[in-house]
């Protein structure tokens, strides 16, 4: 007899020969074996009233297995029905086309999140999509046939099956790009149970976390991969030298508190382990700082409670700015209105004069004392800034935000009178290099960003070898370009 290929392709990866009573669906893929191979009967012309059996293809033996009875059947493409898939034990049921298909096309998305590219929830939108469209193009079934049948599980099933299915294709994609170039007996790269964050350090990085005085930390959004928010680092900064370096790496896909928490716990855990090893003690005495994050504050306040969280001079500086400008209390040629409004220009000069000391004060506020805060502020700031019409508007957003404590937040945390590292500048110039390099690339794939991090923190990891070299103790011998508001020296000493 003839054989003729058949026109259906139910599955991916497969070979379908048939005859005029039955067809066989060879080199069926699995998640867990290959080159099975499915024997059907037709009855009628709806897909869904097709039965047959399935065998897994024993490579020792070179023979084909029942997946129900287990009884060997040799195979063979020439061989008729006759000679394959009969003489079954008792109890041994024929299995439905519809649950091979559903089930290789569930292996289809799978292939196609291989990458880590397409959350679990969109894998599932694909693959009701995906049988949509057979249904309509291929076989002469209704969509909502298969959706009613009992094989369609629920949503959750499939969902979390992509789940499982996408912790299993990062788990190689880490096997795959292996162990840092410095280390190679380091486990380089973390990845929690949940998928919530990636972490990348090494031992040697992480006993340098331990034993550091000052760690400053800072997100970017250009330079991580598509499939995350934000790549989060954690630096190490000399306080004398001004040297720094970049510690950890953390890919998180959201801003929450929860999954922060999650990443410092994990961190906390890992340099426990670590002093097992190295006997390195961990510093508490830590001074860290980071922008107006909350999310970031609260959580490493409740991981590291004994460190000394300060916030960014910089941002504190911009943020002022930005509400100075917005209430129109910020002195320029075109914008402040109400200078220009004034006919008597001597009044018109002391105002001009007002807003820019108010602004100088303002900028250099947290070099005092906590307990200061609030009398310099109205004493040397409001009387300056009162004859304006929206002075109260920014009266009541500074001492809301700035002066009053409210959730993690406190007033000791701008005040830098006694820290040496005021702002979170070595992590933004850091983070601009990543997003400038041409190794990265803007949203790249998260293979290619593993691999090309592993040549960014070699280079830092050398970096540090090279502070260490010519480190030194005095704070005027800075390698590093001084920003202006790093210096100290303002108006407000000066007249305080």
């Amino acid at each position: 007899m003839q054989v003729q290929p058949v026109e259906y392709r139910p599955v991916i990866n497969s070979n379908i020969i048939t005859q005029k009573s039955s067809p066989w669906i060879l080199d069926l893929h699995t998640i867990y074996r290959k080159n099975s191979i499915c024997f059907f009967t037709f009855s009628g012309d709806n897909l869904l009233t097709w039965k047959g059996y399935r065998y897994i293809y024993n490579v020792v033996q070179e023979e084909r297995i029942c997946c129900g009875c287990k009884k060997i059947r040799q195979v063979s493409k020439k061989s008729s029905d006759k000679k394959f898939g009969q003489i079954h034990n008792d109890g041994c049921e024929s299995i439905e086309f519809l649950s091979v298909y559903l089930r290789n096309v569930f292996i289809e998305i799978c292939n196609e999140i291989s990458d880590g590219s397409i959350p679990p929830v969109d894998a599932y939108r694909l693959f009701l999509s995906k049988i949509a469209l057979d249904c309509s193009t291929k076989y002469n079934v209704s969509y909502e046939q298969v959706v009613q049948s009992k094989h369609m599980e629920n949503k959750c099933v499939y969902v979390d099956a992509f789940k499982k299915q996408k912790h299993r294709n990062m788990k190689k994609l880490v096997d795959k790009v292996g162990k840092c170039l410095y280390d190679e007996n380091s486990q380089y790269i973390h990845y929690s149970e949940d998928e919530s964050f990636i972490m990348i350090v090494s031992d040697k990085m992480l006993d340098i976390f331990c034993s550091s005085d000052t760690l400053i930390m800072d997100g970017t959004f250009k330079s991580c991969p598509k499939e995350f928010n934000q790549l989060f680092g954690i630096h190490s900064v000399d306080k004398f030298s001004r040297n720094g370096i970049c510690l950890i790496y953390m890919l998180t896909l959201s801003r929450t508190v929860d999954v922060y928490s999650k990443a410092f716990t994990y961190l906390r855990n890992l340099c426990e382990s670590r002093k097992q090893i190295t006997n390195i003690p961990f510093n508490h005495n830590k001074c860290v700082i980071s922008d107006k994050e909350m999310n970031v504050v609260k959580a490493f306040s409740n991981i590291f409670p004994q460190t000394n969280h300060k916030l960014c001079l910089f941002h504190y500086r911009r943020t002022i700015s930005r509400k100075l400008r917005q209430y129109d209390l910020l002195y320029t040629k075109k914008r402040n209105n109400f200078i220009l409004s004034q006919d008597n220009v001597h009044y018109r000069n002391q105002l001009k004069k007002c807003l820019k000391e108010a602004k100088v004060i303002l900028f250099n506020l947290p070099f005092l004392d906590t307990r200061h805060l609030t009398y310099c502020f109205y004493a040397f700031v409001v009387t300056r800034i009162n004859k304006f019409p929206n002075h109260n508007k920014f009266v009541w957003y500074f001492r809301k935000n700035w002066l009053k404590p409210y959730q993690d937040y406190h007033p000791e945390m701008i005040c830098h009178r006694y820290t040496h590292i005021c702002t979170s500048n070595d992590a933004e110039v850091y983070h601009s290099s990543l997003n400038r390099s041409h190794l990265m690339g803007e949203k790249s794939s998260l293979d290619n960003f593993l691999n090309s991090i592993k040549i960014f923190d070699n280079e830092e990891f050398t970096k540090y070898h090279l502070y260490k070299r010519y480190e030194t103790t005095r704070a005027d011998l800075r390698t590093h370009l001084e920003l202006d508001y790093d210096d100290k020296e303002s108006y407000l000493l000066s007249i305080l």
